[in-house]
Formats: structure tokens, C-alpha cells, sequence
């Protein structure tokens, strides 16, 4: 049997459904061209703005298929609201929300391409669509390993007792075991963090919300680079 061949008896039928925002598609589309490379046939879920912007930018379009999803309106967004970039940062939420309505158009497009895996990154409800498909559900954090520890370990809030508030000399310091100089916090950067421990939606912060993500994956990777890691 020829490599090619190997190759192609291989493949497997991934689905791609990036938090609709610029950080975190171009991750994924980096990554689906990277699977399409070993042969993989890629389905990248997006918006129809988005789609214009990436064609570019598919190195692989006779495996990579756009599969464009339509971002309902609603009251308090503006029109034609499609990623993040249409909207303020307070709006995140609500925006959320939003794309949480999108769940029957992507359980449609599942159960259409009947994928071996689905690649997700912000949303918690990815893996029940998956798992009666038999895909396995695979989180894709953009967020690479030693930020996400230093923000999200639980022995962050175990420190505190309960009911304390937070503030943003807290997250200067490092949570325990941690590497001793592998982050060093300015007073503002800490500041901005701090926001991940308010809470963001549905009476969950950003660290619950993140931390139900990884509880209800299969398996969880990360896009990461020597140089920093």
C-alpha cells in the first residue's frame, strides 16, 4: 500500500466551531490547514463576513469547506452583528447568549456532516450535540498553558476565605507550586484579569464558564510554541 494511500484510508472527518471572534478563528483555521496537510477533511463553521476573510487564507479548499451560520438579531446588539468585533467588550455576554441560540443550526450541521471530531473552544453545549453522533468533542484553548494555569487553577480561590472580594493585587501573585519567574504581572494587566472572576453570564464568572468548557470535553489541547512553553 502507497503512503497515499495510508493516508487517505487515514483521514478522518473533523468539524471546526471557534468562539466567533478573530483570536480565536485564526487559531483554528492555522490548525485546519494543518490537519488538511495529513489529509484530514476539515469543516470550519463561521459567519458569512468571516468566510470572505478566510478564503484567502485556505491553503486547502478541496479539503477545507466554510459552512456559513446565520448570527440571529437581537435587541441590544447592532445590526448585522456577527463576531466580536461588531461589538464593545461589555457586550460579550450578551453576544454569547446569542450564539448559545445558534446551538440547533450547529447540531444541524453535525448530524449533516457526522464528523469523527468536533474542535470547540467556548462553548460548554458542543460536546452533547457531539457525543450522540459518536464524534468525540476536543477543546481547543488558544490560551496557552502557563496563562491559563496562572488564571485558572482552583487553588486560586481556595486561598480565599469565603465571601473575601478579590482585588487586583491578588493576581500579582503567583498561585502556589507555580514556576518561580515565568509571569511577572504589571498592576494594570492584573487589573484587566480580574475581570475573568466577576461574573460573565448566567451567574458564572468567566473561570466557571471556561472551567465547564474543559469538565465536558473528551480531551483538550492547546496551541502553544517552544519559545514560551
Amino acid at each position: 500500500m502507497s503512503s497515499s494511500q495510508r493516508s487517505s484510508n487515514l483521514a478522518l472527518d473533523v468539524a471546526m466551531f471557534p468562539f466567533l471572534a478573530g483570536g480565536h478563528q485564526i487559531p483554528f483555521l492555522q490548525l485546519s490547514n494543518k490537519l488538511a496537510q495529513r489529509g484530514h477533511r476539515v469543516s470550519f463553521l463561521l459567519t458569512n463576513k468571516t468566510k470572505l476573510k478566510f478564503e484567502p487564507y485556505n491553503l486547502h479548499p478541496n479539503l477545507i469547506t466554510f459552512i456559513p451560520l446565520t448570527v440571529p438579531h437581537t435587541d441590544g446588539l447592532p445590526l448585522g452583528t456577527e463576531t466580536m468585533a461588531d461589538v464593545s467588550r461589555s457586550m460579550a455576554p450578551l453576544f454569547l447568549k446569542v450564539i448559545d441560540k445558534m446551538s440547533d443550526q450547529v447540531e444541524a450541521v453535525l448530524r449533516d456532516l457526522k464528523p469523527n471530531i468536533v474542535f470547540y473552544d467556548f462553548f460548554h453545549w458542543i460536546p452533547s450535540l457531539a457525543r450522540p453522533l459518536g464524534a468525540k468533542p476536543i477543546l481547543y484553548t488558544i490560551l496557552d498553558p502557563v496563562a491559563f494555569a496562572y488564571l485558572f487553577l482552583p487553588v486560586r480561590e481556595l486561598q480565599l476565605p469565603k465571601g473575601e472580594n478579590l482585588d487586583e493585587t491578588f493576581l500579582l501573585q503567583p498561585p502556589p507550586c507555580f514556576p518561580d519567574s515565568s509571569i511577572y504581572l504589571h498592576l494594570h494587566e492584573a487589573r484587566e484579569l480580574l475581570e475573568y472572576y466577576k461574573e460573565f453570564i448566567s451567574g458564572m464568572t468567566t473561570l466557571e464558564f471556561v472551567r465547564k468548557c474543559v469538565k465536558e470535553c473528551d480531551a483538550w489541547c492547546f496551541r502553544t510554541c517552544r519559545e514560551i512553553d
